[in-house]
Parts: C-alpha cells; structure tokens; sequence
C-alpha cells in the first residue's frame, strides 16, 4: 500500500474513532442521566402514594373512633343488644333445614369455587338458634337476592325488626358515604354480631364460640373488647374470608364505651377499592408521570400483592389468560375474576420485596408479574401495625424511551460524519483506484455469472499487465463455461429421454432412492398384433425402423394430450397420465391419446404399405412408482393398477380400447362404451370389461 493511500486511511480512521468516542462518552452520559432522573420520579411518586396509603388507614381509624364515639351507634348498639337477646330461641326444625340446606347447597359450594374451605361443612352451620333466626330473615335473602338493590329480608312484627328497621338505613347510608364493605356491631358478653350492614354469613354468629372464632376479624374484636383504652384501634391485615365468598378482607376494631363503660364494640371492612383508589391516585397513573406501564404495588409480609396491578385493572382478560398459562389454581383465577382484584392472589418474590420486608429503601432492576424487565423503587410501609412493602415500577424501555431517540439521533450524525470523511479519501484516490475498481467489477460480473466481463486496459505498467491478463484468463473461462455447458445441454435431453421431468430434477438434484406412491393415475398399454409373426421375416432394420416410425408418432401423441410415456419393451408401449400432472381429467386424456394411437396405426400401416393393428388396455387407480438401477436406470410403475392395464391390452380387441370399470364408470358421460361382458383375467378371474372403438 502506498503512503499516499496510508495517510489517507489513517485519517479517516482517527476522525472515526474521534467521532466514535465522543458519541459513546455522550450517549453514556445522558443515558446515566436520564436514568437517574426516572428513578428520582419513580422514588418520588412512591413517597407520595406511601403518604396517601398512611393518611388513607388515619382517616379510618379516625374514622372508627369517631363513630365508636357516635351516640347513634352507642345507642344502637344497645337496642340491637336488647332486641338481640329478646328474639325467640324456641328451636324450629324447619327453620334449621332451611338455612343447613342453604349452607350445604347454596353458600358453601359458592365459597369453594373460590377458595379451598379449611374446615368441614358442619364447622360453619350456626351454632344458636338466634343466628338461625337473623340468617333466615337476613343473610338467606341477601345472598339468593338476583337484582341489585339491598335485600331487607322479610321483617317480622318483633322487637329486632323494629330495631333493625329504625338504624338499618342510616348506617348504610355512612358505609356507603365512607366507602367501607360493612359496619359491624359487635355485643361484648359473647360477642355476637348483632348488626350487620352486608348480611354475608358471619351475621348472627359469635365471634368467640363460632364459626369464625378463629378468624383475623375475631382477633382484633377480642383485642378491642379487652383494652383499657377506649380509643384503641386494632387492624387485621387482608386475609380470605370465607363469608365474602374467599375474598380478601380487611378489619378495623375499636371499643363502644358508653360514658366509662365498655358496652361492646365496632367494627369496620375495609374495602379493596379505596386501598386501590389510594395506591393508584384515582386510577390516575399517567397524569402522576407513570407513562403506559408505571405502577405501584403493595406486598404483604406473606408476599401476596395488598393491591391491585395496573395491568389487571386496564386489560384483565389479558391478565387472567397469563396467569392460567403460568398454572395458577382456577379457584384463584375466577376469584380474581369475580372480584376484579389481584389482592391476596398474584405472590412477587423479589429482591425489592425482601429488602423492604427487612426496612430498606433502594433502587434495583428486576421482572414484574408478567415477565417485564423494570426499574423498582422500594420501600417499607409501616402504618397501623401492619409490616407492608411498597414497590414503584416502570418499564425500562419506558424509562429509556429518550435514551433510545438520542441514541439514534447520535448515530446518524456519526454516520455522516464518517460518511464525509469517506467521501474525501475517495475523492483523492478515484483517479489511483480506477483501474483496481475495474478490475474488481469485473471481477464480481464474472462471479455473478457474466463471463462477458472485460477490463480496459488504460496504461502498460503493472495494472495495465493485469488487465491484459485477466482478459485472456475471462476469455479463456467463457469457452471452457461454453463447452461445459453443451455437454451439460445434451446430457440433459439424454435424461429427459429417460425419466419424466420432475424425476429428472430430483435426481439431478442429488436424490439417490426415488420411490412415490399416487393415490390415482391412468395407464395405457398397447401392443402390436401379430408382431412376432411379422419380425420373422423381415430384416432387424427394417423391424427397427418400423417400430421408430411408429412410436415417434406415438410419443408425439402423448406429448399433445400431456402424458408421460414410460418405456417401449419390443413391441409393446406404455404411457401413464396424473403422475407430474395431476389433473382430474387424465383418464380422459389418456382414451384420447388411445383413440389418437389406432388412427396413427391405421394412417401408418397405409403408409408403409404394411398392414398393421394394435390392442389397447386401459385402467385408472393407484400406483407405486420410482427409479430401479444406478448405472442403467429406469424409471417404472407397479401395483396392481398397472397389471390390470396390461391385463386390458393382452385380453382386448385389435382396433379397439379395453378399458375396467374404472374407467368406464368416470367417462361413460363422455364416450359410447361397448359392453364386453366378463373376461377372465390370469390370475384375477373374472372381470366386466367394455370396448372403446374409433
């Protein structure tokens, strides 16, 4: 290489690594950048859903005590206490059947198409007689009730429908108004629930001696009656409970004190919707800078989601098809369903999880519930007692989205910038490089398969030389590629003699067993009657150049009506139809070639001055067909169809076309058939034949 040429390409290679380094140096710092700004959004929207998550559990056990304090419900408590104990306890066995009959064929089944019950069924059947008269009047109506508005169940002319009917309606009132699932009031002697604003099953029930003793909501209602301070407020983090049908639930207990009194106490559930409401800002994730796939979850100790993911509220369908295909139980996937909620279902265990379980803050990179790589910004969310994490999370290629303009926008410069660097170095060396670039496009013309290709040869030094050179070598390779190619042409024809022309090309194209079966072909025999009699007394060149005459004429048929001609043995001729074209009419074809064949015959002996007649077999079916030999192959068909063919010819008629049931009951629309009647046919016996004559 010259030092012109040297020079030249050192220079565009450090303006290129210039460029390069400045591009990459600048792109690495503004992605660092733009990194570092999306985490500080994502860390700061986590911090304000933390304040709003924290302010939401203040309101409600501010909320709880105001109203434990309330005196409506002070003094509804102790109605519904009285009224409660004053209901009639005589035992009624009709009663009994119908609310057991409703647990074992109505509720329960319903539970456990969400959740697997924990208990027997007799362990959830009511325990008093007063629970079964409050769920009869109350809860059974409720739960059958179709439309909906409340159900009020059927009041009876008592003291507790009275009661009930004087507070029932406000207190649904405040729940709606404060966005909770139920109001609870609880008697502290055995603590009955002796209202209940939903009437789901726990309804009438104890919390100490049945069915849900042993659930979070009794807890926090034990702690509550027990303290001594009569603003306590206790909470029960979410858990499935089986009266919302294994529906995450939330409780708040706080004591009733009527003056210095604990008279009994109030509970409250918490609904899923406002936890959701508060984690997302009102569903308002792109207007607080979350984009298309920023989101934020709270994660429970077990490591079950406390909220519900963004995605399953925007596309549940999408959601709940992901989680079947990743194997979650169907009970958890209808659950999710029904109640439109991840909580308690969707289980993420990560890193971010479990440094927040443990009180740290950070950032990492890790996948969400569904596979996504995303920036996480973690923290613990310690409020009321209960140990939560919350995650802020948003798609990297979201976060990057810039990055990736810039980058672009980056490398287009560079790419024009090296671009006109190029463009000067070729600038100086187009006048040195012209006779290379011939040389190396003619080159590439001869390798692309123009043997044409030529060099002008433009000096007489070293270049001119190696033009003059390859001209003759390109010369040279043109009539070798010619000679070659002639003797390629005729080995072709040769083959194509030979075999049908798909065979041929598989067979050039390296297959080395070549066998096929057709579910339906047509194949023609014919044979020269009286040939053996007539070759005896005549000269072989005179038999052989009968027989040319003949089967030229015979082969120009067959090529007129698309037929493949198979092979000649002395006399005898055979042709088939459906093999590379495989139409539905080449039964057809084949009696026209047939037809076509005795004219030929009769045109031919007249003018040879030789009389001359042949039979016809013809037959239709399947057939196995392929290529026998190496060195001296053939390409032929067998299979019974075959042998009936030949059957046809040897058993037929001079001047005529014998043809099976096959082929008469496909064209005896087309032609005019002769019954032959059964022939009996070596070693298939007897078949029905007919004649086709010209």
């Amino acid at each position: 290489m010259s030092i012109r040429y040297r020079l030249l390409l050192t220079m565009i290679a450090l303006s290129s690594i210039a460029v390069v380094v400045c591009s990459l140096l600048a792109y690495r710092s503004a992605k660092n950048s733009l990194r570092s700004a999306a985490i500080r959004q994502l860390a700061g929207i986590r911090r304000s859903r933390a304040y709003s998550v924290q302010s939401f559990f203040e309101r409600v056990r501010h909320d709880s005590d105001s109203l434990s304090d309330d005196r409506m419900f002070i003094e509804a408590l102790g109605e519904f206490g009285r009224a409660y104990g004053a209901l009639n306890t005589t035992p009624d066995q009709n009663r009994q059947a119908k609310v057991v009959r409703f647990y074992e064929e109505a509720f329960l089944p319903e539970v456990q198409r969400y959740m697997s019950l924990p208990r027997p069924h007799a362990r959830y059947i009511p325990r008093t007689e007063v629970a079964y008269v409050l769920q009869d009047r109350y809860v059974i109506p409720h739960f059958t009730a179709k439309s909906g508005s409340e159900p009020e169940g059927t009041e009876a002319n008592d003291l507790y429908s009275r009661v009930h009917a004087k507070y029932d309606a406000p207190i649904r009132k405040l729940a709606k108004q404060f966005g909770y699932d139920d109001l609870l009031l609880i008697e502290l002697s055995n603590l009955q629930i002796v209202y209940s604003v939903a009437k789901n099953p726990d309804f009438g029930t104890s919390l100490s001696t049945g069915p849900y003793r042993h659930t979070p909501l009794a807890d926090v209602v034990r702690q509550a009656a027990a303290t001594a301070d009569p603003n306590a407020v206790f909470i029960a983090d979410f858990t499935r409970y089986e009266p919302v049908m294994g529906n995450a639930a939330a409780f708040i207990a706080t004591p009733i004190v009527n003056g210095s009194k604990r008279v009994g106490v109030f509970a409250i559930q918490l609904s899923t919707a406002e936890i959701d409401r508060a984690i997302s800002g009102n569903r308002g994730w792109r207007k607080d800078g979350l984009g298309e796939t920023g989101d934020l979850e709270i994660v429970g100790p077990d490591h079950l989601l406390r909220s519900t993911a963004r995605k399953f509220i925007e596309h549940p369908g999408e959601v709940l098809d992901s989680l079947r295909r990743r194997g979650v139980p169907d009970k958890e996937v209808r659950r999710m369903e029904r109640y439109g909620s991840t909580i308690l279902v969707a289980s993420l265990s990560s890193r971010a999880v479990e440094e927040g379980l443990k009180g740290r803050e950070g950032t990492v990179i890790e996948s969400d519930l569904f596979g996504r790589e995303t920036f996480v910004t973690y923290m613990p969310l310690r409020t009321s007692g209960l140990q939560w994490v919350l995650l802020a999370r948003l798609d990297v290629d979201e976060a990057l989205a810039p990055v990736k303009l810039l980058e672009r926008e980056m490398t287009l410069w560079t790419l024009l910038t090296m671009v006109g660097a190029l463009a000067a170095a070729l600038l100086v060396t187009n006048r040195l490089s012209k006779p290379i670039s011939g040389l190396a496009s003619a080159a590439q013309r001869m390798s692309a398969g123009d043997l044409t290709a030529r060099v002008t040869v433009l000096s007489k030094d070293e270049l001119g030389v190696l033009s003059a050179t390859f001209n003759q070598m390109a010369e040279s390779i043109e009539k070798s590629v010619q000679t070659i190619g002639d003797k390629n042409k005729e080995n072709e024809n040769l083959l194509l003699n030979i075999l049908p022309g798909p065979i041929a090309e598989r067979l050039k194209s390296g297959e080395t067993t070549i066998a096929d079966h057709y579910s339906k072909v047509t194949v023609l025999f014919a044979d020269i009657v009286g040939f053996t009699t007539m070759s005896q007394n005549r000269e072989p060149t005179e038999i052989v150049s009968l027989l040319n005459g003949l089967f030229t004429r015979f082969d120009a048929i067959a090529a007129k009506h698309g037929i493949e001609k198979i092979k000649t043995i002395g006399d005898a001729y055979m042709a088939v139809a459906g093999l590379s074209n495989p139409e539905q009419d080449h039964s057809k074809r084949v009696v026209d070639m047939g037809l076509d064949m005795l004219d030929a015959v009769e045109a031919y002996g007249n003018h040879v001055g030789v009389p001359l007649a042949i039979r016809i077999g013809i037959n239709a079916g399947p057939v196995a067909a392929g290529v026998i030999g190496t060195s001296k192959f053939i390409y032929d068909l067998w299979g019974d169809t075959v042998n009936m063919a030949s059957r046809m010819e040897s058993t037929g008629v001079p001047g005529a076309l014998q043809v099976t049931r096959a082929i008469y009951e496909e064209l005896n629309r087309d032609y005019t058939f002769e019954p032959r009647g059964l022939v009996q046919v070596k070693g298939k016996g007897s078949f029905e034949t007919w004649l086709l004559q010209t």
